[in-house]
C-alpha cells in the first residue's frame, strides 16, 4: 500500500465534503475515533469498513488502498439509464424533471464523490426552477423549492472545492446560473457567468489541440481534431441560436421572426457543406424551428 488506511480515510472524507463529526455521525462512532483513524493512531473495526466505503462511495479495497476504485462510471451510466426512463413518462415535464432530481439526489448520496452524478442534481434542479419561474410549478409548495435550490447550492459548492474536473464545474456553474437567473438573484447569477469560458477569449484549447496532434502524431491525425472541433462549434452555434432565437420568436412579429430564422438557417447550411456534420446541422434547424410557432 502506497498509502495507510488513515491517509485514506481522511482525503477521502474531504473529497466528499465531510468534516469528521458527518462521518462519524453516519457510521455510528465518536468524531474522536475518526480523528485517530487519520492520525493513524487506531484503526477502524472490521464492520466499520463497508460503511466508511459506502459513504465515501468507494470499494473496500479502494478504501484500504489496494486498488482503485471503477464503480464510479457504472453508477453513473446507471443512473442516467434510469433518468432517461422517468423523463420518458406520461407525467407533466415540470412532475418529470422533479421525479429525476429525487432520484438523482439519493444515489448522489450513495456516492458523494460521483461529480457527474452531482451535476446532473443540479441540472434537473435548473429544470425545476424553470418550470417553478415560467408555470408557477411549486408555487404551492415554495419550502420544498427553497430546499431544492439550497440543495444544489450545496452541491455545486462541493463540486467547485473538490472536484477537479474543469468540465464538470462549467457543466455545474451554467446550470446555477440559470437557477439564478430564474430566482431573480441576478448578481449571484453574475458570479457564475463570470467563471464560465467566453467566445471572448483568445486561447481556446481547441487549435492547440489541433496543433498537438499535428507535431506528435502527424496531419492524419490532425485533420481528426479538426473535424472534431468543427463540430465543437457547430453545437456552440446551435445552442446560442437556440437560446437566442427563442426570446426573439416570443418578442418579433411572425414575419420578422422568420426572416430572422432564414438567417440562422443561412449559416446552418454552410455546416451542412460537411458530410459528416449535414446530418448535426439539419437536426439543429429543425430544433430551432420549433420556436417558430411559439412566437
Amino acid at each position: 500500500m502506497t498509502k495507510t488506511i488513515g491517509k485514506n480515510i481522511k482525503e477521502k472524507r474531504k473529497k466528499c465534503g465531510f468534516t469528521q463529526e458527518e462521518v462519524a455521525n453516519r457510521i455510528g462512532v465518536t468524531p474522536q475515533a475518526v480523528s485517530k483513524w487519520e492520525n493513524d493512531t487506531g484503526l477502524p473495526d472490521i464492520t466499520q469498513l463497508a460503511p466508511l466505503a459506502r459513504l465515501f462511495g468507494v470499494s473496500t479495497d479502494a478504501l484500504l488502498g489496494v486498488a482503485t476504485d471503477l464503480q464510479g462510471a457504472a453508477h453513473l451510466n446507471a443512473a442516467q439509464e434510469h433518468v432517461t426512463a422517468l423523463l420518458d413518462s406520461s407525467r407533466p415535464i415540470a412532475e418529470r424533471h422533479l421525479a429525476a432530481y429525487q432520484y438523482l439526489c439519493e444515489e448522489s448520496d450513495k456516492e458523494p464523490a460521483n461529480y457527474p452524478l452531482m451535476c446532473l442534481c443540479i441540472n434537473h434542479g435548473a429544470e425545476i426552477s424553470r418550470y417553478a419561474d415560467f408555470d408557477g410549478f411549486l408555487s404551492d409548495r415554495p419550502e420544498e423549492t427553497q430546499r431544492i435550490i439550497a440543495d444544489c447550492e450545496r452541491r455545486n459548492v462541493c463540486i467547485d472545492r473538490y472536484c477537479e474536473e474543469r468540465s464538470i464545474i462549467e457543466k455545474a456553474d451554467f446550470a446555477m446560473a440559470w437557477i439564478y437567473l430564474h430566482r431573480k438573484e441576478y448578481d449571484k447569477a453574475k458570479t457564475r457567468i463570470n467563471r464560465l469560458p467566453s467566445l471572448m477569449s483568445n486561447h481556446l484549447r481547441e487549435p492547440l489541440d489541433a496543433q498537438l496532434a499535428l507535431f506528435e502524431h502527424g496531419y492524419t491525425s490532425e485533420k481528426e481534431v479538426i473535424k472534431n472541433n468543427i463540430r465543437k462549434l457547430l453545437h456552440a452555434t446551435g445552442k446560442e441560436f437556440a437560446y437566442g432565437f427563442e426570446d426573439i420568436a416570443r418578442e418579433e412579429t411572425a414575419e420578422e421572426s422568420a426572416v430572422f430564422y432564414e438567417r440562422i438557417c443561412g449559416i446552418m447550411k454552410a455546416y451542412e457543406a460537411f458530410d459528416f456534420l449535414c446530418a448535426e446541422a439539419q437536426e439543429w434547424q429543425k430544433e430551432i424551428g420549433k420556436f417558430l410557432s411559439k412566437g
